[in-house]
C-alpha cells in the first residue's frame, strides 16, 4: 500500500505502521518523506519521529527543505523528538535563514551521528 497510487491509501499505510510501533518499518518510511503528496510526507515525518528512529535523521534534516511550511514543521518536531535538539529551526522562515539552520543541524549530525545511534 505505500506505493498505491491513491495517496489516501499510502497515508493510512503509513498511519498503520506507525501505530505497529515497530522499529523495523523505518526502512519503509524514510522513501515517503519524497513523496508527491503533502499529507503523505507530514504522515511520514511524523511517524518518524514517534518511533524515534535516529535512522531518520539525515532524511527529516533533508525534509528541513521541504516545499512545504508544513512538511518542514513536522520534521523538525520529529528531530526534536527523536534528537532533543531544534537549532531554533522556523519552517515559514526566508530560504536563507532555514538553510542556515538546515547546515547546523547537517554539521551537527556528521559529529554526532556516532554518539546517538549506539
Amino acid at each position: 500500500d505505500l506505493a498505491n497510487e491513491d495517496s489516501a491509501v499510502r497515508w493510512n499505510a503509513v498511519q498503520a505502521l506507525a501505530e505497529s510501533g515497530d522499529p523495523a518499518v523505518v526502512p519503509h518510511l524514510l522513501p515517503l518523506l519524497d513523496d508527491e503528496d503533502i499529507w503523505v510526507r507530514m504522515a511520514a515525518a511524523g511517524a518518524l519521529g514517534d518511533l524515534g528512529a535516529v535512522e531518520a535523521v539525515s532524511g527529516l534534516i533533508r525534509t528541513l527543505e521541504d516545499p512545504e511550511t508544513a512538511v518542514r514543521e513536522r520534521a523538525m518536531l520529529s528531530l526534536r523528538a527523536i534528537t532533543g535538539r531544534s537549532f531554533q529551526f522556523d519552517p515559514s522562515g526566508s530560504e536563507s535563514e532555514r538553510a542556515k539552520v538546515v547546515k547546523k543541524w547537517s554539521d551537527w549530525w556528521k559529529k554526532s551521528r556516532p554518539s546517538l545511534a549506539d
